[in-house]
């Protein structure tokens, strides 16, 4: 018909034209090469008996593998020595921790080591100082307060991994902590920070906590 333009003929499907594009191959975990990595603890505290080491991925934290203390031989100096098969991809940390759910936070020592070459063995420092903080004489309760590692922005402290904590003068508190930088602060008063350092410090008066109300008063 005049106006009309006539439409070409349909065209013949086969099963190729269904084909799904080819795709560069993925690498999965398998394929990566599997090393042993020698693990050193030193000093690590008998009282933790669900203690262990931890072995992950630095930047995301997967590839986690576990060990606990009782596996590890010992050698003649006192030392806890570990094989831990990790991939040799990226970085990796190594952490010792109280228990494995604390392996990626809230961690005693840890080390951050580079896999691009052969590491020979990754010495982990797993003295611990018991640390009791006290509130200054005159006050009988102060906070919230909050307790973290000024060295390391992604540890938590072990026993307030959820939330600030509240001291009174009836009930220190005393807190298990591997060697490294602290500090108390006050989240209310964000600029209130007393630091201090472990294992030199064993009492810790604290300055920078605001005095809280009574219990049962806003």
């Amino acid at each position: 018909m005049p106006g009309i333009r006539q439409l070409p003929a349909p065209a013949t499907l086969t099963m190729d034209s269904f084909a799904p594009p080819q795709m560069a191959p993925v690498m999965t975990a398998a394929a990566v090469p599997t090393i042993e990595l020698r693990v050193r603890v030193r000093g690590a505290p008998t009282t933790l008996p669900d203690a262990g080491i931890a072995v992950y991925q630095a930047d995301h934290g997967s590839d986690c593998h576990w060990a606990a203390l009782t596996e590890g031989s010992r050698s003649d100096s006192g030392d806890q020595l570990f094989t831990v098969p990790t991939h040799a991809r990226g970085d990796i940390q190594v952490a010792f921790a109280p228990m494995r759910s604390a392996a990626r936070h809230g961690y005693i020592a840890r080390v951050r080591v580079p896999m691009e070459g052969r590491v020979a063995e990754v010495l982990l420092d797993a003295t611990t100082t018991t640390v009791t903080l006290h509130l200054p004489p005159g006050i009988e309760r102060a906070g919230p307060i909050r307790l973290s590692r000024s060295d390391d922005p992604q540890w938590l402290p072990m026993a307030q991994t959820s939330s600030d904590f509240t001291l009174t003068d009836s009930a220190p508190l005393t807190v298990m902590l591997g060697v490294g930088n602290y500090e108390v602060s006050s989240p209310l008063q964000p600029s209130h920070r007393q630091p201090f350092a472990v294992p030199a410090t064993r009492k810790l008066i604290l300055q920078c906590a605001p005095a809280a109300p009574p219990t049962g008063r806003q």
